[in-house]
């Protein structure tokens, strides 16, 4: 019997019958139709469903996908694939990121960040010089160099990198942004132009770091936002709480609100491949924006998890900004007194208020170029939060890509993807 099922594989067998199957995370491992749990292994003929707590090869894969249980049903259904055949099919080589993924960081035209850059993030964005430094020496920031020939004149442009890395440290894709504001015609305020860089995977990738205790082999905590600067702003905020906490927190950016961002990373970070176990987090705190499409992701997918035995124990939590005239991370950092944050549980997300912005755009209306306002602008006095953990020099995850050394400090931190 054994010989028999091995005749045909979990992939043949997935296909002959019309399951769908999406494309391989670092590890291999594929998700099969709408099951968000359920995870095939073409290389190893084998599956894992997290839901099921279940795992194994292809007859325990019939049982328990398809309900077929009966051993001489099995060898039928077996049999019939076999005699279905027609030549066509071939096995899958998961050479998927070689082929369809052009991104290649090494075949950028990239520089460390250009103080003109470094005065977007610090003056107009509010964040603290220091966290900069930190994500600059870990290589999560760079610019992007672009050449623009404009009336005869060759001219380079220093745009912004958000860069992001897998588990093993690749950067495999970036977000990026010019720093020299633009306005149309026909517009009042001016704007950021942000992109993706061409052929990042953003469907399966986004901008994450890891920080917090270093001797720790996963996060205890994951921290998911729409954007990079509100993933960065959050860990700001928190700075102070985080790094005497004794927890390693990971932040994640969707570039947006896309579901199988999270689920890649999920993949990725907390399960154990060879042992076909997941490792999860003690909490997952969804920062998305406070307004209808954010809280509506949020929800969604906190009601998907709820539905799967693996994460029973996990705290599934909606962060919002304390001051509710702001709706995502950033905004509070520069425009409000506080940087509280109220944390509700998921099950509460329909009573949680939503934001309400004090003026529309606040964004375009704000950032003008070489223009800050002395009470949006911060400075290192100012921020107490990260001033007074100065002398912390351990608490930033590091994971062999050497430590920062910031001399207007005695913060030597490290960090992690």
């Amino acid at each position: 019997m054994a010989k028999q099922s091995q005749l045909v594989s979990i992939e043949e067998y997935l296909q002959h019958e019309g399951h769908t199957v999406g494309k391989p995370n670092s590890g291999g491992y594929r998700l099969v139709d709408d099951h968000d749990s359920l995870f095939v292994n073409f290389k190893n003929n084998a599956f894992v469903w997290f839901a099921q707590d279940a795992k194994g090869g292809l007859f325990t894969l019939m049982s328990k996908l398809d309900d077929i249980s009966d051993r001489t049903a099995q060898l039928s259904k077996l049999e019939q694939i076999r005699n279905d055949r027609d030549g066509t099919f071939q096995p899958t080589i998961d050479d998927y990121d070689l082929k369809t993924v052009v991104y290649d960081f090494s075949k950028l035209d990239t520089a460390p960040l250009s103080q003109r850059s470094k005065d977007y993030l610090t003056k107009v964005r509010g964040i603290n010089p220091i966290l900069v430094n930190i994500l600059e020496e870990g290589n999560f920031l760079t610019d992007h160099v672009k050449n623009f020939v404009h009336d005869g004149y060759e001219k380079k442009v220093h745009n912004l990198m958000y860069n992001w890395k897998k588990a093993d440290g690749q950067i495999v894709g970036s977000d990026t942004q010019a720093t020299i504001p633009t306005r149309k015609n026909d517009e009042k305020h001016q704007g950021y132009w942000k992109g993706i860089i061409k052929g990042s995977p953003a469907e399966y990738n986004g901008f994450n770091f890891r920080v917090g205790d270093r001797n720790k082999a996963r996060p205890d905590r994951l921290i998911v936002t729409e954007a990079p600067i509100d993933a960065i702003s959050y860990w700001q905020m928190h700075f102070k709480e985080i790094h005497v906490s004794g927890d390693q927190v990971a932040f994640l950016s969707l570039s947006g609100l896309k579901s199988s961002v999270l689920n890649r990373y999920i993949s990725d970070h907390f399960l154990d491949q060879d042992k076909g176990k997941m490792f999860l987090p003690k909490s997952i705190h969804f920062a998305t924006d406070n307004d209808e499409k954010g809280r509506a992701f949020a929800k969604k997918y906190a009601e998907t998890l709820r539905r799967l035995n693996s994460f029973d124990s996990i705290d599934l939590t909606f962060d919002v900004p304390a001051d509710l005239t702001k709706k995502d991370w950033n905004d509070q950092l520069r425009y409000s007194a506080t940087h509280e944050t109220k944390t509700y549980d998921l099950t509460t997300i329909d009573q949680v208020p939503f934001a309400v912005p004090e003026r529309e755009a606040s964004f375009l209306q704000d950032e003008q170029e070489e223009v800050v306002d002395e009470k949006v602008e911060p400075t290192l006095q100012h921020d107490k939060n990260i001033e007074a953990y100065q002398d912390i020099s351990d608490d930033i995850e590091q994971s062999g890509i050497g430590e920062a050394d910031i001399t207007e400090t005695e913060l030597k931190p490290s960090i992690s993807l």
